[in-house]
């Protein structure tokens, strides 16, 4: 949609003398966001300078400036500005007035006695904030302006393609666990990304919040960061829990028992040889003990 604020910048059947004055038209205020890069302007004697801005009402006649133009020369009629040849194009947001400031010993503008009204205040005020403004009722100057509309940002699906989809700040869906791809590991707080998976999802994720369920047995980089250096082949694979011992005519029998570790890794390797030790004392007590 076109952005129009302010009256057409026709010849009317009076004027208005610019010189020193601030005008702001009351007539069709902005009707969306966007930016100027259209202005007219009706000049009816003299030649002169001139600023056009965009403003806002901060409280009832009270007005700052959004964005404005630089300076800009006029002549006797219409005069017509385009952006970016004469000027930069300037912010306007919806509700907003267009003004004019002049500048020039007998400069004036076209005006009516009927239409909506307009604020003056004598200064230069562009750019200006919060400055009051003095109000005439059943008045309309030809001072017009056009813009385009500020786009809204197209929301984009996660399954949608290109940058726009790759640089979501905000990523408020979450791919489902089975899916593949950078936006996988790229995900912080992906809580719900299996333990035993592989690939750099489970080696990168910052916080993993059921860590302890990955088995000893399981394999790869993800298990070594979080439990430490790697485990030997043999105590990985193998845990003596108990050690238990027969004594008969035959001699000492030793049975391993298998099973969950009750205590930590170093304290069971200890116990392992405290029980090899008691073993081999007992044996060598048996031996003894038959020969006599």
């Amino acid at each position: 949609m076109a952005i129009d604020v302010g009256a057409a910048a026709i010849d009317r059947a009076s004027d208005a003398d610019l010189n020193g004055y601030t005008f702001i038209a009351a007539e069709n205020p902005a009707n969306a966001n966007g930016k100027i890069n259209h202005i007219e302007i009706y000049i009816s004697i003299d030649t002169g300078t001139i600023e056009v801005a965009s403003f806002y009402k901060t409280n009832g006649n009270v007005f700052s400036t959004r964005g404005q133009t630089g300076i800009l020369d006029v002549e006797v009629g219409l005069n017509v500005f385009n952006a970016p040849a004469d000027f930069t194009a300037f912010d306007i947001n919806a509700g907003d007035y267009i003004g004019v400031h002049g500048a020039g010993a007998n400069i004036r503008i076209e005006q009516d006695s009927s239409g909506d009204g307009k604020w003056y205040h004598f200064g230069d005020d562009i750019p200006c904030t919060d400055t009051t403004f003095s109000w005439l009722t059943d008045r309309t100057i030809s001072l017009y302006a056009t813009g385009t509309e500020e786009e809204e940002p197209t929301l984009k699906n996660v399954s949608d393609s290109g940058s726009g989809a790759d640089n979501l700040a905000d990523l408020k869906a979450f791919l489902s666990i089975s899916e593949s791809g950078s936006g996988i590991e790229a995900l912080l707080g992906l809580y719900e990304k299996l333990i035993p998976d592989t690939g750099l999802a489970v080696d990168d994720i910052l916080v993993i919040g059921e860590a302890l369920e990955k088995l000893v047995s399981d394999s790869g980089s993800g298990i070594e960061s979080i439990f430490g250096p790697p485990i030997p082949p043999f105590y990985k694979e193998l845990f003596i829990k108990r050690v238990n011992y027969r004594i008969s005519s035959q001699g000492i029998k030793c049975d391993l028992e298998l099973g969950e570790l009750y205590l930590p890794l170093e304290q069971e390797i200890l116990n392992i040889l405290r029980d090899l030790k008691n073993e081999k004392e007992l044996l060598q007590a048996n031996v003894k003990q038959l020969s006599v």
